[in-house]
């Protein structure tokens, strides 16, 4: 997989070091990631049961919880909401091979030695990220946020004060109420519900300006009018990580 190809992945980075952090943040970033650094093992585990990645680089020797519990953590996280599992990287002063073995043990995908080497890294989440499906949507997904413009003109009248309001309800509450409705109706296998959260998902996103999030509203609806059970999940992740990039749109414009 090659840098363009992982452009736009999401990447939890869990890392104790503050100076160590900075310079990842940066070296990730410059290379078209979406970095969140979290400081210690506890945090990362809350972080990713409020939002899904794609890639996560634990460290090991961290205060409060260790990157061997967190990922424990996080692997219970995956299956219990049936969550397209992210790749785990370990980073590690530690490199004996009981440790290899007790990563592996532990659901962790790969390693790379302390202090970094970043071209070593960077082949490590190539190959191990490579056979993952979450690296293909990359593309469609940078496409998931509002059409601002549009939205403030068609819809508002050119009110950007009502925009912003609206759009403020959309991003915090309305979308991830849809999104856990979804998933509720996925795992109860209710079809009549499942339509009708994604129609209601359709119609909101389309006025709201959001397409990229309709559009894949209505791939879902479409597996429930076939019965297309076991390629939902898949879904509802894509949905969650869109609804991730209309947040972090709207961050970056308020």
């Amino acid at each position: 997989m090659s840098e363009i190809a992982l452009a736009g992945m999401t990447v939890l980075l869990a890392e104790d070091e503050e100076i160590n952090t900075e310079v990842a943040v940066n070296i990730l970033e410059d290379k078209g990631l979406r970095v969140t650094a979290v400081r210690d093992g506890l945090e990362a585990v809350k972080c990713y049961k409020a939002h899904s990645f794609d890639i996560v680089l634990m460290d090991i020797m961290m205060p409060v919880m260790d990157g061997y519990l967190a990922v424990a953590e996080i692997r219970k996280l995956e299956k219990l909401e049936g969550r397209t599992p992210a790749v785990i990287i370990a980073m590690s002063a530690l490199s004996d091979q009981d440790e290899h073995r007790k990563w592996l043990k532990n659901g962790i995908d790969g390693y790379v030695a302390k202090p970094i080497s970043w071209p070593g890294l960077f082949r490590e989440i190539s190959h191990k990220a490579g056979g993952k499906r979450a690296a293909k949507p990359q593309a469609e997904l940078l496409e998931c946020i509002i059409d601002y413009e549009r939205f403030a003109v068609e819809m508002c009248n050119k009110n950007h004060e009502l925009a912003v309001s609206l759009i403020n309800k959309f991003v915090s509450s309305r979308v991830g109420e849809l999104i856990k409705a979804a998933e509720e109706a996925v795992k109860g296998k209710d079809v009549k519900r499942l339509r009708e959260v994604c129609h209601s998902m359709i119609g909101v996103s389309r006025s709201m300006c959001a397409d990229g999030l309709a559009r894949r509203a209505s791939e879902l609806r479409q597996l429930a009018i076939e019965g297309s059970w076991p390629a939902m999940p898949d879904i509802i992740e894509t949905m969650r990580k869109c609804h991730d990039n209309i947040m972090r749109w709207w961050e970056a414009q308020l």
